[in-house]
This record gives structure tokens, C-alpha cells and sequence, in this order.
């Protein structure tokens, strides 16, 4: 019998031209990838279609949430203040400048010596100092009222001691651990059987920075 009349015979045999199927390996099928790649890049989408499918695609709609409402709570009792220290601050817009005073008074060695018939004489001086590190407020005024004995025994006055003493402190700073401080000093220069011990009237009252004062520069105003 004849192939062709088998296979006639037999119909649910499968032809063996036909079965034979090519397998492609790996190597062809990553070269019909290439290839699909390369066709894509040389023969792009017409802008429309490329619309049009952009437009068919689905799109996740982002959900908005409600905005959540905001609540301010009264604050409970008054705003707690800071207490307040000796110093009297002159600007209240400037923390780092404030101000101490002693008032007016004598020392009692020259209350008790003083002459009533020698001179009277009314002294006004204005210091300012430049230092660091810290402010010693009494030791600025102890050189002072020094600088202001030494004028008056310099020009003849006729006085050797000050009464009614009477000064103001001021301090600015600190600005990269400098200080300024102003000292104004009033007083009534007198003469006494005593010598003045050149120490000013209520050093109690003059306030300071702890540290270790070096004075790097004096101007007379």
C-alpha cells in the first residue's frame, strides 16, 4: 500500500509533513525581540492613535480626604511672667542694657570732717569703659571717683575729698563677651581734715557680671 492511500485509510493520523513544527530557541526568540524593538523605533505611533490609547487607558482617581478641622484651646490662666531682679532696664527693647544707681549720700568720715567755711564746688563727670570678660561695677567706680580727686587736686581746687556722692551705672552687652559700661558721676568736692579713702557711696547697689574683668579701653566723655 501507498503512503498516500495509508493515509486516506487512516484520516485521524496526523500527516508527518504536517506535525513537523519548528522550535525556536532562545537566541531567536530574543532576536524577534530585537527586531520588534528596532520596527517600533523607526515606525512610531501617529500622535492620534497614541492620544486614542492614552484616552482608552483606565485612570485612578486620587481621593481626597476632608480637610480636618483645626482646634485652639485657650491657654489656662495668665501667661506666667519672669520676676523681676534689681536692675532697672532703661529700653525695654534692648534686654542686654540695664542700669544700677546708688543714691546720694556721704561717707561718714567726711560728713564728720568736712569744713563748712571751705569750698563747695558741684562735680559732674561721665566715664565710659570698654572690658571683658566680665564687669566688677565697683571697681569702675572706685577709678572714678580716683580720676576725679586727682583733677580736682590737679587744677588747684581747693578741695580734697567729695560729698553729696551721687552715680549711675550703665551697662551694655555682652557682645562677644565685651561690655560698655557708662558710669555718670555727680558729687560736691569739699575739703576735709580726713583724706578721702576714694570709696564710692552705696556699692551695694552696683550690680555685676561674674567673670574676670579686663578693661581694654577708657574714653572721658
Amino acid at each position: 500500500m501507498t503512503e498516500v492511500s495509508a493515509a486516506a485509510s487512516n484520516p485521524e493520523a496526523p500527516s508527518t509533513t504536517a506535525s513537523r513544527r519548528h522550535r525556536f530557541g532562545f537566541s531567536e526568540v530574543a532576536n524577534l525581540f530585537i527586531r520588534l524593538r528596532r520596527h517600533q523605533s523607526r515606525h512610531p505611533l501617529h500622535p492620534r492613535r497614541e492620544r486614542r490609547l492614552r484616552t482608552q487607558l483606565p485612570r485612578h482617581k486620587k481621593r481626597l480626604l476632608p480637610p480636618t478641622p483645626t482646634m485652639f484651646r485657650p491657654f489656662p490662666g495668665p501667661i506666667p511672667s519672669t520676676p523681676q531682679d534689681d536692675l532697672s532696664l532703661l529700653h525695654p527693647s534692648t534686654p542686654h542694657e540695664a542700669a544700677s544707681a546708688g543714691s546720694q549720700g556721704n561717707l561718714p568720715s567726711i560728713r564728720e570732717s568736712t569744713l563748712a567755711e571751705g569750698p563747695h564746688i558741684p562735680i559732674t563727670y561721665n566715664d565710659v569703659f570698654e572690658v571683658a570678660g566680665g564687669v566688677s561695677t565697683s571697681t569702675l567706680l572706685r577709678l572714678t571717683k580716683q580720676t576725679i580727686l586727682e583733677t580736682i587736686e590737679r587744677r588747684g581746687l581747693g578741695a580734697n575729698a567729695l560729698a553729696d556722692e551721687q552715680w549711675e551705672c550703665i551697662i551694655c552687652g555682652p557682645k562677644k563677651q565685651a561690655y560698655k559700661v557708662q558710669i555718670n558721676y555727680s558729687a560736691t568736692a569739699v575739703w576735709c581734715t580726713r583724706p578721702d579713702v576714694c570709696k564710692p557711696v552705696a556699692l551695694d547697689r552696683a550690680q555685676s557680671f561674674p567673670g574676670l574683668m579686663s578693661i581694654t579701653k577708657r574714653n572721658a566723655l
